[in-house]
């Protein structure tokens, strides 16, 4: 096999990066590990639905070029999720505190702390109420699937004056979010699906890829586009000569943002009848259960359909990490009936089909997202830095201005990582 640059990966920033090569004229071979295209982005269909099931990303934050072209250019509709917010109390709903006040100021003390702390540091420092401890804690963990003793306080901030915010308007896209990987795929030739690249052997201006057991010649650059948690797992992908002391370092200064997710089909919208569910005009959207071992639910409003997605984010998803299938569905049933003051037997008669998919158990991904910890304000920065005009990285993580963990953010570097390569290829 031989060609002039290869993009390792088939998420939506190496689809990006290949894209933009392929609009200067420059071919590049896509290598993808996995029997699809779409990395993180994992939509379902099945046929008895209305809507699609998505197992990675599900929503669209904030007005961000990167997808918005994506998604116009390409003519999927999307649909505003409303923001009504409960939380789950003796068994009915109740209006959640606003939080956007103690958020503002977690904001604002995470981003003008003297030396970066952790995010949990800085939330310790505030004054609130217990309610808005649990959801601004909920949300930081949650959200954004960082343990908060671990994660950058600086680099909170930063994301939170950005697009990747919870707090910017949130869409989703009825007809799959596989369809902005379609629209990326559209003007890409050459992609290799089943073929994990274990080996990069490289020096200035060559490399040789090893990939299912044949070794791709002849290539002048690489776009790296790989979690960065399998970056990290050196057993993966091995790198001869090694990466630079500076990357290796900053790959240990990013951690691997767990979430879990479980997709529940009701017969019927049971929470509809729960009280204090019509107390307002707006459906019901969010639930949220701080403690519980899946602790923030929603609905698929303003869909009528009897679907709900649970959400265990950080320090919750590892908990729930390594169990199989039908142990997190149980869980799931478990913490709804409790919550709802259900009987789980009941409630189990009216389920009708259950999704999840573990990132962390997923060897090609390892995480779900990614974050800096404290002391790795600069990490991404130096994990996208290009080695010797001939190594190039993209990917989420590699996005050093806040908008990590999110789909426009790796669809950003992506583009970058192909200016790069071209600029280095003249």
């Amino acid at each position: 096999m031989t060609g002039d640059v290869v993009v390792v990966g088939a998420g939506v920033a190496g689809l990006a990066a290949a894209r933009e090569l392929a609009r200067a004229g420059v071919h590049a071979r896509v290598l993808e590990a996995r029997d699809r295209i779409g990395g993180r982005i994992l939509t379902e269909r099945p046929a008895d639905l209305a809507v699609p099931i998505e197992l990675g990303a599900e929503f669209v934050h904030g007005s961000a070029p990167e997808i918005w072209d994506v998604i116009r250019s390409a003519g999927l509709e999307t649909r505003e999720v409303p923001e009504r917010h409960d939380l789950v109390r003796d068994g009915g709903l109740t209006p959640a505190p606003a939080l956007e006040p103690p958020l503002a100021a977690l904001i604002r003390k995470a981003g003008s702390v003297a030396s970066d702390r952790s995010v949990a540091e800085v939330l310790r420092t505030l004054t609130r109420t217990p309610d808005e401890a649990a959801l601004l804690r909920g949300y930081v963990e949650g959200f954004h699937a960082i343990d908060a003793e671990r994660g950058s306080a600086r680099v909170f901030a930063r994301v939170e004056q950005g697009q990747g915010s919870g707090a910017t308007a949130a869409s989703r896209l009825p007809g799959g979010y596989d369809g902005v990987v379609r629209h990326l795929a559209a003007e890409v030739a050459g992609i290799q699906l089943d073929c994990p690249v274990e080996l990069i052997r490289w020096s200035p201006g060559a490399v040789t890829l090893e990939a299912g057991g044949k070794a791709l010649t002849n290539v002048r650059a690489a776009v790296v586009t790989v979690p960065a948690a399998v970056l990290a797992a050196a057993s993966r992908l091995r790198f001869d000569p090694p990466l630079p002391e500076a990357k290796i370092e900053a790959l240990g200064l990013i951690a691997g943002g767990q979430a879990l997710r479980v997709i529940l089909q009701f017969r019927r919208r049971w929470w509809e009848k729960a009280p204090g569910a019509g107390r307002s005009a707006d459906p019901v959207s969010f639930m949220h259960l701080p403690g519980a071992p899946i602790p923030v639910w929603w609905t698929q409003a303003p869909n009528e359909t009897p679907l709900l997605v649970g959400w265990a984010g950080g320090p919750a998803a590892v908990r729930l990490s390594g169990l199989r299938a039908a142990e997190v569905f149980e869980t799931a049933l478990a913490t709804l009936a409790a919550a709802f003051a259900f009987d789980r037997d009941d409630l189990r008669t009216q389920l009708v089909d259950a999704w999840t998919h573990d990132w962390s158990a997923d060897r090609w991904a390892l995480a779900a997202y990614s974050y800096p910890v404290v002391g790795g304000v600069e990490a991404p920065a130096e994990l996208a830095r290009p080695v010797e005009g001939t190594l190039f990285f993209a990917g989420e993580a590699t996005h050093a201005g806040g908008e990590h963990a999110s789909v426009h953010g790796a669809i950003a570097t992506g583009v970058r990582a192909a200016r790069e390569v071209l600029a280095s290829l003249g």
